[in-house]
């Protein structure tokens, strides 16, 4: 059986970047996709400072990762964020208007029974609304983390910045968005096509696909699955556009990544329990693990549990084209990405703040910000594997550069972001390598299925 190699990965991701930057080309800055995702990212930007809204990154966020080349697929996850935002904040502040003073035992067993729930819909729910079911459990472990970290913030303060922030950055997209489709149809189209063919081309390794934050393909042992871009968090997470791609022209070194050949895919009955409820067994060990983060807080008191939740969650939400003894190897891919993703984009951004700090200008900040974003898009737009990197990259660079005050200086944001995913990382991994080899191993009834040399 072949091991996974974290640097068989780390040498994948290299090679991807590499070739997307080969791939890039001057005129790509002022393509559709790449002009519209900095106009959305700046106009939030502006909206959130005119208005003086606080956290104003989570708007950037927002708008960057709901774009599509494709105004009513725009306007879907848009209205899915913003209704499972909404729906999370207003959980969140009922939950903790009820039990007043929140105990850590409270909030690891609110923790635990939100994150398994939205966990499992979010792979099981029609793709219609699991991008909203998935920002439902974000933004409640969002609201009751922070007023567990933070007990003199004003709750409701925070359920309303955050609705807000993600409502700016969402319309500011879909504004965007519908303007290119009513002046620049046929770019758009055009766009779209680009999109289309080249998902639909055979790639050199199992890749990433985009989902709420755009996800990954990470299945290297069945072949004919269709490939779906959805995007997602801080997710991360999803369109009905698919592609379909044939696993079985990738070459054989591609299944060298894979922690244990998956068996072939078994009925129900075939399989001993719990394994023989898998997509619930996964979303119970994914939430177990959001729910034992906030013990990080006995032994010194932050918020880099924050972090790791949402990441845990985020990295969750896995493409209908994973089978269920997948999720746990597939998820531990896309951790890994989230992290190289946000490592670069976090190292990027200090650098720019420490430019724009040299030259004293915010304007050169706001400039070096909408270079970022661009960048990150040529990056997300280039290969499948690059994607998921490509989008965390945008999202590290974002919460470093985008500040809510006049202090330009803001490093320690990207820090804590990186350091926050690295600590779900180093908590989930192990779990999810553990359930993986207990799949393997006691999973179906009899003899274990062969594996293949």
């Amino acid at each position: 059986m072949d091991s996974f190699s974290f640097a068989k990965e780390m040498a994948s991701i290299r090679r991807e970047l590499i070739t997307a930057y080969q791939q890039m080309q001057p005129r790509d800055l002022i393509g559709s996709n790449v002009l519209s995702a900095v106009l959305s990212v700046g106009l939030a930007i502006i909206v959130c400072q005119w208005l003086q809204m606080e956290y104003s990154t989570w708007a950037a966020f927002s708008a960057y990762v709901i774009m599509r080349p494709v105004f009513k697929q725009t306007w879907h996850r848009g209205l899915l964020r913003i209704a499972g935002t909404l729906l999370g904040a207003l959980c969140g502040i009922s939950f903790l208007l009820f039990t007043g003073e929140l105990s850590l035992g409270q909030l690891c067993l609110a923790l635990l029974i939100v994150n398994t729930a939205s966990a499992y819909y979010t792979n099981t729910a029609s793709d219609e609304y699991n991008y909203a079911i998935l920002f439902f459990g974000l933004t409640f472990s969002l609201v009751v983390s922070y007023s567990y970290a933070y007990p003199e913030v004003d709750i409701l303060q925070i359920g309303i910045t955050r609705s807000g922030d993600v409502m700016i950055g969402c319309l500011s997209t879909i504004a965007v968005t519908l303007l290119f489709q009513r002046f620049w149809p046929a770019k758009a189209d055009s766009h779209h096509e680009q999109e289309q063919n080249r998902t639909s081309q055979p790639e050199p390794e199992p890749q990433p696909e985009s989902q709420p934050e755009p996800e990954l393909p990470l299945n290297t042992a069945t072949s004919h699955n269709s490939v779906c871009h959805q995007q997602t968090h801080e997710s991360q997470p999803q369109t009905a556009k698919c592609q379909q791609t044939d696993i079985d022209t990738k070459p054989p070194a591609a299944a060298a990544n894979v922690l244990f050949a998956a068996a072939p895919v078994s009925a129900t009955h075939d399989l001993r329990w719990p394994f023989s409820h898998m997509h619930f067994l996964f979303a119970l060990v994914a939430g177990g693990t959001i729910a034992l983060t906030p013990v990080s807080m006995l032994v010194y008191p932050n918020e880099l549990f924050i972090e790791a939740a949402i990441s845990i969650l985020a990295v969750s939400n896995q493409p209908r084209t994973v089978q269920a003894n997948e999720l746990p190897i597939s998820t531990v891919r896309k951790l890994l990405y989230r992290a190289t993703g946000c490592f670069l984009g976090g190292v990027v951004g200090i650098l720019f703040n420490l430019l724009s700090v040299a030259a004293n200008s915010e304007a050169l900040l706001m400039l070096f910000t909408l270079l970022g974003t661009a960048f990150g898009r040529l990056i997300q737009d280039s290969t499948q594997t690059a994607s998921y990197v490509g989008t965390q990259f945008t999202l590290g660079i974002l919460i470093v550069c985008v500040h809510d005050s006049t202090q330009l200086v803001n490093a320690s944001f990207g820090v804590y972001r990186f350091a926050g995913v690295l600590m779900g990382l180093l908590i989930f991994v192990p779990v999810l390598l553990m359930l993986a080899a207990l799949y393997y191993r006691f999973g179906h009834k009899g003899t274990p299925a062969s594996v293949a040399p």
